[in-house]
């Protein structure tokens, strides 16, 4: 039963890694093509709602959720990880 548990989360923080990476991209787009800082303060520059400093503490935001998100998936793919890498040491000798 703990087996199965663990399949849940992996399979859950492994969809929300997907699902923050998407957000870290499309912010990182609305980010690219935002005119600089002073400009577009000025000019009231938006895109859905949110001007570029709103953008910018989105990114942020799904920065640090995909960092912690991506520091469990490690940490539950510990073993498979440990697996996969002496597997391969044991190739190059």
């Amino acid at each position: 039963m703990a087996e199965k548990t663990r399949w849940n989360w992996r399979s859950m923080i492994s969809f929300s890694l997907l699902f923050s990476m998407i957000g870290l991209f499309f912010s990182g787009v609305f980010l690219y093509i935002s005119p600089s800082g002073r400009i577009a303060r000025q000019t009231g520059w938006e895109i859905l709602g949110f001007d570029k400093g709103g953008w910018e503490a989105i990114h942020d935001l799904f920065e640090f959720v995909f960092v912690f998100l991506a520091l469990i998936h490690l940490w539950l793919n510990r073993r498979a990880i440990a697996c996969y890498l002496r597997s391969r040491a044991a190739l190059t000798r």
